[in-house]
Formats: C-alpha cells, sequence, structure tokens
C-alpha cells in the first residue's frame, strides 16, 4: 500500500486523514462534502487544542448569529463548557474573547484574541486547500499566515479583494465554509486566501517564500 505524505510535514509515518478546515468548526450532524488531506498522526493530534479554540472564537461572534447553524454550534460549546474538564478551556477562552475593543479600535483585535492560534488553524486549513486542489505540498519553509478581516486595514482589504476578482468561489457544509484563492504568476505556492465562515465571519490568509537574507 502506497503511504502518501503528510500535507504538512512530508512524513510517510502512521497516515490518517486531517479535515480542512477543522472539523471542530461545523456543528454535529456534520455534511459529508468536508475536505480531508493526508496528514501523519503526531501532526493530527497537535492540532486539537488550536482546533477547538477556533471552534469556540466562532461560536462566540455575534457576527453570525443569523446564520441557521450557529446556534448549533455555540450549543456544543456550552456543552463542553459543562463538562468538568472543559472549566479550564473556558477561562481561556472567555478571557481572550469576551472583551472585544470599539470598532475604531479594530487593528488591536490581536491584543484581545489569540491570533496566533487562529492564525495557526487558518494557516494549516490553506495548506491543505491548496494540497486539495494542486495535489501538491506547500513547503514547511512557505509562511502562512492569517488575519481577521476587521483587523486589516482598507488598502489591505482593497488589495486582496483585486488579487481575487476573477478567482472563482467555492463553499461546502451548507453554506457554513466558503472560499476562494489566487496564485502568483511566477510562484504557484505563494497565494492569497479570502476564507468565510457561518456567512459573514471573514478572515483573509496568504503563503509565501521565507524572506532571504541580504
Amino acid at each position: 500500500m502506497t503511504i502518501a505524505p503528510c500535507t504538512y510535514c512530508g512524513r510517510k509515518e502512521k497516515p490518517t486523514s486531517d479535515h480542512v478546515p477543522p472539523k471542530a468548526a461545523f456543528p454535529k450532524p456534520r455534511t459529508s462534502d468536508l475536505i480531508t488531506v493526508p496528514s501523519c498522526e503526531p501532526c493530527n493530534k497537535s492540532f486539537e487544542l488550536d482546533d477547538d479554540y477556533f471552534k469556540q472564537h466562532l461560536a462566540l461572534r455575534r457576527d453570525i448569529e443569523a446564520h441557521p447553524r450557529a446556534a448549533t454550534l455555540l450549543a456544543e460549546v456550552r456543552r463542553s463548557w459543562a463538562r468538568p474538564e472543559g472549566g479550564g478551556l473556558k477561562a481561556y477562552t472567555v478571557g481572550t474573547l469576551v472583551q472585544r475593543p470599539s470598532p475604531a479600535a479594530a487593528l488591536e483585535l490581536g491584543q484581545y484574541i489569540d491570533s496566533e492560534r487562529i492564525g495557526t488553524v487558518l494557516g494549516r486549513t490553506v495548506r491543505g486547500l491548496y494540497f486539495h486542489h494542486t495535489g501538491r505540498r506547500i513547503p514547511p519553509s512557505y509562511r502562512a499566515r492569517a488575519i481577521l478581516s476587521e483587523a486589516a486595514t482598507p488598502d489591505f482589504q482593497l488589495a486582496f479583494e483585486c488579487a481575487l476578482f476573477s478567482s472563482p468561489d467555492y463553499a461546502l457544509a451548507e453554506g457554513m465554509f466558503a472560499y476562494s484563492f489566487a496564485a502568483a504568476s511566477d510562484d504557484p505556492m505563494s497565494t492569497v486566501w479570502l476564507l468565510q465562515f457561518y456567512g459573514n465571519a471573514l478572515f483573509y490568509a496568504m503563503t509565501g517564500a521565507p524572506k532571504v537574507a541580504a
């Protein structure tokens, strides 16, 4: 049996499948069209805490309340908090997510959420989606970064909209997730992405080669 290399580290050890975006972002019962990519077991297990945090970030966002499945996601989070082992994660999540700044202070959002964890989840997501579409791994040496749309400057948003103007849109999970992406003409692994959860939670992401020291 041929073992596919891990999408993230390239190893061919203990093969499993990883959902991109993480399946934790979608409430049960989950749809059958969720995307999976090859992943080694060590990588897959290392994602669990970040995925749980991202799920709670989505569930606590007020801008997705109108989506019909958002209430189900929030109910799942509340049930997890009610379990004896859920108290620590609840305290950590609430401490980083509840104190939202005013719209005028949107650029300081990184001070109010664990943006590193969210960026890690979304960076892995775009690596996985890229593999899903192209069959090629983005090398670990390439950086993958993400930002909340409300934390982006107008110029940053405009640049992404221009880059993605003619890109096709993809949707899955009954509209709970949609995305589009474009690749640079001179480096197909340098990409820009627009990720949308529950119709209203928007994130920008990008992959690019590391800077070469002068």
